[in-house]
C-alpha cells in the first residue's frame, strides 16, 4: 500500500492532494486524511463497524459522495471513525468498512467540515500510472 497526501490551505477551507498506487488506496487516504482534519484519531477505540455503499456517475462524484457520507457518520450519526477498509471499488461504486467508536469520545472533536466540496474537485489516473486526486473541504 502506498500514498501520499498533501494538505491544501484555504482562506476558509481545508483540502488535500493525495497521490496513490491504486483507486482503493486513493479513497482510504482521502477518507483517512478528511478524518485527521476533523478527529483525533489516536483517541478513538475500534468497537464497531459500519458498511457505506455508494453509487456515483464518476469517480470524481464517487469521492465526493463517498467522503460526504463518511462525514455524515461522524458528525450527524456521532460515529468516530478509527479507520477505513475499501472492499470493492470502480470508477462508479465503492463499498467500505469504517470502524470506531458509535459515541465521539471528549477531546476528540479537532474541527468542524461543513461539507465536501466540487471546489476544483480532481480525481484521475495519471500518465504515471497512479491516482492523483484532489479535493477540498469547506470549514
Amino acid at each position: 500500500m502506498s500514498y501520499t497526501i498533501e494538505p491544501i490551505e484555504h482562506d476558509a477551507d481545508a483540502g488535500l492532494e493525495i497521490l496513490a498506487d491504486s483507486l482503493p488506496e486513493l479513497f482510504r487516504a482521502a477518507a483517512l486524511g478528511m478524518l485527521d482534519i476533523i478527529l483525533d484519531r489516536s483517541k478513538i477505540e475500534s468497537r464497531t463497524t459500519r458498511l457505506v455503499a455508494i453509487n456515483a456517475e464518476s469517480v470524481d462524484l464517487l469521492l465526493v459522495y463517498f467522503l460526504s457520507e463518511i462525514l455524515s457518520l461522524v458528525q450527524v450519526e456521532a460515529f468516530a471513525i478509527f479507520d477505513v477498509e475499501i472492499g470493492e471499488i470502480n470508477e462508479k461504486m465503492a463499498v467500505a468498512e469504517v470502524s470506531g467508536h458509535p459515541e465521539i469520545p471528549e477531546n476528540v472533536l479537532k474541527t468542524e467540515i461543513k461539507l465536501v466540496t466540487y471546489h476544483q474537485l480532481d480525481v484521475h489516473k495519471g500518465e504515471d500510472a497512479k491516482w492523483h486526486g484532489r479535493v477540498i473541504f469547506d470549514l
